[in-house]
């Protein structure tokens, strides 16, 4: 296993192989790593932003979501996550003013303008 982890899509292998460990008291399920895993992992010397876009690319096709969270990596199943209640209207509507409404339908409009091209 030594050698094998190091790009993008080796390194997601990686990911989905540790989510489906147990470990935590589940059988499986989300988890969390710290960048200096996440990096000793990689086997690289430095982990770049640009690395951890192109892994959570490739968990993404394989179905799970990377969520860089302070110096830490989160990592959970797209389903569940697809699986989360959606924020009715009436409740954005709160949060919204007129002005908010305004502005959405000019853009609105602005891009059907710009379908023609």
């Amino acid at each position: 296993m030594p050698g094998q982890y190091s790009d993008a899509k080796n390194m997601a292998m990686i990911i989905v192989d540790i989510y489906k460990e147990s470990f935590g008291g589940k059988s499986r399920g989300r988890y969390q790593l710290s960048r200096a895993q996440f990096r000793k992992l990689a086997k690289r010397k430095r982990l770049s932003d640009s690395f951890i876009n192109e892994v959570s690319e490739e968990c993404l096709e394989s179905g799970y979501i990377l969520i860089p969270v302070g110096d830490s990596i989160a990592v959970i199943e797209e389903e569940i996550v697809s699986n989360y209640r959606i924020a009715p209207k009436r409740i954005i509507n709160n949060f919204v003013t007129e002005k908010d409404d305004d502005d959405e339908e000019k853009e609105d409009d602005d891009d059907d303008d710009n379908e023609d091209e």
